[in-house]
């Protein structure tokens, strides 16, 4: 059995995919990790210490930020969407931004006040962050949830 957690970036999808494959008993994946990603050194990350497989397994959680009809789902799947608030979704993407992607090395520095970054961010949180703001979905995105169960 594969469970995919779909949520926008920063609305709590690891959290999510920690507590179901913790009570679950199942191994904790995300849809973008592959064998030979070297974003930054997975070995560190919880999901994946003491790993050699990053890829899918035949029955895991899996942490997606992609739309409900990606071609990434190639797979028979249970889905949970999350919805979150887009004003905390950009609360937590600056410490996300300002602690995880210094400390790994993925931006070499990070000083923008928290005022000025969120005054950087449209009024309804919505940040556009892969595929040049195609292909993702977001809470604010109704097109997406008249078509799955949306819960905030």
């Amino acid at each position: 059995m594969r469970i995919i957690v779909a949520e926008y970036p920063k609305s709590g999808g690891s959290w999510t995919v920690s507590m179901l494959a913790d009570a679950l008993s199942l191994p904790k994946r995300d849809i973008t990790i592959k064998e030979g990603f070297n974003l930054f050194d997975l070995s560190k990350h919880p999901w994946y210490e003491g790993h050699t497989c990053v890829g899918l397994t035949e029955s895991c959680v899996i942490k997606s930020h992609e739309p409900p009809d990606s071609q990434l789902y190639d797979f028979p799947a249970h889905f949970v969407h999350l919805v979150r608030d887009g004003r905390d979704v950009v609360v937590s993407k600056y410490f996300f931004e300002k602690e995880f992607c210094v400390k790994n090395a993925i931006l070499k520095e990070f000083s923008i006040p928290f005022d000025d970054y969120v005054e950087k961010r449209p009024p309804n949180g919505v940040i556009s962050l892969k595929h040049g703001g195609q292909g993702m979905y977001s809470h604010a995105d109704t097109k997406t949830c008249s078509r799955i169960p949306c819960l905030s």
